[in-house]
């Protein structure tokens, strides 16, 4: 134990602040004390105490010409304190919102690529812009052909465009591009019906029932039965306009209009359509039809129709010889084309002379 050490205890047997220990003015001071004399000694208390009291007064002396200073170093140091706190507070909500910055950074991130992966298909897109302004001009292409009457470059598209849906159905352009050819194509097949029911030659004929063949919207059997229902529409339309205020000129009209439109149509059924004794059976909704049967149907109707009107009209008639010699000329002219239906004109004539003979026997007797 120091010399020092054992001062301190002496002078304070109740114990001394540790740090002291260490304090090397208080060390020295000690040291000094012990090459003090006793008279010195005797003075050193009363010396220390006259000091304590200078610097006292020092102290109270510089406390009262720079209390400002202090105040506002007091001042200073609270405001300081204060910002401290909410710099605390501040830094305390910064920490629980790095998790969310954290987040948002990332979410900033997925969508910044996002955001890059659309302005490269956009790029993408307009160095191919000439080719896309084709694909999407294919509706209004497919229009242009039907208007034009260009059938067989509007099927052509219709193909490509059903084509090119097939390999990229997942691509919703191309749907609404299909939807909107197919309206297109029923814009077609309603045209091509239309023109069926017109005066049409053979080689028209041809021609527009391959398109509705290439259409492939009715089987054989049901365009067998549209091709004969438009083309009577065609016939009904001709004998709708013969004027009925002379029975004489109605009569002769319709034999001449119906003999010649008949045969036409005949004439193109069988050239459009195989029709032997051997041709298959056609399936409609599970129900086996013989194609024969649909064109010979037809016809019995179209000859009883016109037998219906002949018995009517025939009864007004001025000359019968002349109708009669014009309905063997139109029964011949079926005969050409396996419909001769001569043998069922005898009956009505038949009768129309024997109730014209009766007549004239009734007349006779009633003048004499």
């Amino acid at each position: 134990m120091s010399t020092e050490t054992k001062l301190l205890e002496f002078l304070f047997p109740n114990g001394y602040p540790s740090e002291w220990d260490y304090n090397t003015h208080v060390q020295s001071y000690l040291a000094k004390l012990g090459t003090y004399k006793i008279e010195d000694l005797t003075k050193e208390p009363t010396k220390l105490k006259e000091e304590a009291n200078v610097i006292q007064e020092q102290i109270q002396e510089l406390a009262v010409t720079n209390y400002k200073t202090f105040i506002e170093t007091a001042e200073c140091s609270r405001e300081l304190f204060k910002q401290f706190n909410v710099i605390e507070n501040k830094l305390d909500e910064l920490l629980d919102d790095i998790p969310k910055f954290e987040q948002k950074c990332c979410d900033f991130g997925e969508k910044s690529s996002e955001i890059n992966n659309l302005r490269k298909l956009n790029s993408l897109t307009l160095t191919k812009n000439a080719q896309l302004l084709e694909i999407l001009e294919l509706p209004q292409l497919m229009n242009s052909f039907i208007t034009d009457a260009l059938y067989e470059d509007a099927l052509e598209l219709a193909f490509y465009v059903r084509k090119l849906y097939s390999k990229h159905p997942e691509i919703p352009i191309f749907k609404s591009i299909l939807d909107d050819v197919n309206k297109a194509w029923l814009l077609m097949l309603h045209q091509l019906l239309s023109q069926l029911r017109q005066d049409l030659s053979l080689p028209k004929c041809l021609q527009i029932v391959s398109h509705l063949r290439r259409m492939e919207v009715f089987t054989e059997s049901e365009l067998r039965i549209k091709f004969l229902q438009t083309r009577d529409c065609w016939l009904k339309q001709c004998l709708k306009a013969i004027s009925m205020l002379d029975v004489n000129h109605h009569l002769t009209k319709t034999i001449e209009i119906t003999r010649v439109n008949l045969f036409n149509i005949i004439t193109q059924y069988r050239a459009i359509f195989n029709d032997d004794e051997h041709s298959p059976l056609s399936t409609i909704k599970n129900q086996h039809i013989n194609q024969n049967v649909i064109f010979y149907s037809w016809i019995n109707d179209k000859i009883s129709e016109f037998l219906i009107t002949l018995e009517e009209d025939l009864k007004g008639v001025s000359s019968v010889e002349t109708i009669l010699d014009q309905c063997m000329y139109f029964g011949l002219s079926l005969s050409k084309v396996g419909c001769d239906f001569r043998s069922l004109m005898i009956p009505i004539f038949t009768t129309r002379i024997s109730q014209k003979f009766l007549c004239f026997s009734i007349t006779s007797c009633t003048k004499l």
